[in-house]
Parts: C-alpha cells; structure tokens; sequence
C-alpha cells in the first residue's frame, strides 16, 4: 500500500542489487525477469507484448495509486486505452492464461475500491499476505477465508524467527503508591531511559566496528486520539523539556 515496500520491490527484482531474488538461477542467466512497474508499464509493457524471449514477467503495482484512480467511480488508469499498446496493460494482464497475483498487507485493501479491479485481472492464482487478517465492517472485524497457512506472532517467537520482548520493570516498585496519572509518567520516563542507554550502545557499537550509526525510536501506544494527545504533551516535557519538538503523534 505504501511507496516504501514498492520501490524496495522493484529493487530487489532488479539484477545487479544487493538483494536480487533471482541470483544463482542458471535460467535466468541470459534473460533475467523483467519488471514492469506501475510507472514503466505503458512504455517497457508495449515492448514486451510481443517479445517471446522474455518469458517471465514480474509486474510490481502500487494498491494506493490505483485507489486514488478509482474514487468518483472512475477507470484507474492501467485500464484505459494505451497508444503505446493499442489497448489497455489491464486488459492485456486479464487475458493472460498463466497470471498469478500475489498481494502484500491485503487487509490494508481488502475492503477497498482498489480491490475491485484486482478481482477483474482473474489471475488462476491469487496468494494474500497479511499479519492481519480481518476486515474491519461496521458489525466488528471479519476473518479472511481459505486460509492457507496461519502462522501466529507466539509460532514465530517458538521457531526463533522473532525476538521476545524483554520487560523492564523496577526493582521493588509499588505500583499501589502511585495514581494512574503518576504511573503513567514513570513508565513513560522508565521507556525514555531504556530508549537513552539503547542510543548509547548502538553509538558504541557504530564507532567500534565502523557502521553507520543508527537511531533508535520509542514507539508508545495510546487508547485514543485524545490520550495520544496527552501523552504528546508528557513526553514533550519530561526530563526538563528535553524532548520538545522530538515527539510525532500519528493517528
């Protein structure tokens, strides 16, 4: 959905990239993949249409473009005539006899325009991938159906794929001596100092093995929109204002 992972994506099916996914397969050897991105498709699109050395084709979309396109009710732009193709890149992708759709954080579109054109390429094969999979309705969240594989956060954690997260607490900390309000401050102060010495070691870190240094953030959630507000505000004047400026809210 967003333009960070798109752009990543069209890197890494890119030869010659430090994160090429095709390197060491022999076929691909004399004709890598092409990759047809929802900026070159009108032009690279037109060439490979008639282009039977190329065999395999990776076409890498942008979800949010073809949102944007299709509000008001209109035809996202893939499927308008092209003078380049004599014919729409969408029209030429639904008659395809072998496409395949895969489809990154589908719960962010699911219940989207957008998702409505995917449904008309009629791929043979069509894979979603998600963290989340839910549709958020108005009667509560809905679980996706033909589930494949699922493969839970604690499954991970077992397998060692994913880190556990560490607990800090103070030793010998009465939280009945304190009200939310002050509660709320400590553990808010108690996150700004683990945040501190993380910047430390990873300066260090830097330095000693000459890497670039890298900035730690402290994520911190809120029940609302107004609490998100609040705890702006705490965090901006902790620590005698040190974090002023330093503080987005995101909502």
């Amino acid at each position: 959905p967003n333009l960070t992972i798109y752009e990543k994506l069209i890197a890494d099916f890119t030869p010659g990239t430090p994160k090429y996914v095709f390197k060491g397969i022999a076929e691909f050897a004399s004709y890598p993949p092409e990759v047809i991105t929802g900026d070159n498709y009108e032009q690279r699109g037109a060439q490979l249409m008639g282009d039977i050395l190329s065999n395999v084709r990776v076409n890498v979309f942008n979800i949010s473009k073809i949102n944007s396109e299709v509000r008001g009710g209109k035809a996202p732009r893939i499927k308008r005539l092209s003078e380049y193709l004599g014919d729409s890149y969408f029209s030429y992708l639904a008659g395809l006899p072998d496409l395949v759709l895969l489809m990154d954080e589908s719960h962010r579109y699911r219940a989207s325009a957008g998702v409505k054109a995917l449904n008309e390429l009629n791929p043979i094969f069509g894979l979603e991938l998600t963290a989340t999979p839910f549709v958020e309705s108005s009667r509560g969240a809905k679980p996706f159906k033909n589930v494949v594989v699922d493969y839970p956060l604690a499954r991970a954690m077992d397998d060692g794929f994913v880190k556990e997260p560490a607990v800090v607490t103070q030793r010998n900390f009465d939280s009945s001596q304190y009200s939310k309000d002050e509660l709320e401050t400590i553990k808010l102060m108690d996150g700004i100092r683990l945040h501190e010495a993380t910047k430390v070691e990873l300066i260090t870190y830097a330095h000693e093995n000459d890497e670039r240094i890298v900035k730690p953030f402290m994520l911190v959630i809120a029940r609302d929109t107004t609490h998100a507000k609040e705890l702006k505000e705490k965090l901006e004047f902790v620590f005698d204002g040190k974090y002023l400026g330093k503080v987005i809210q995101v909502d």
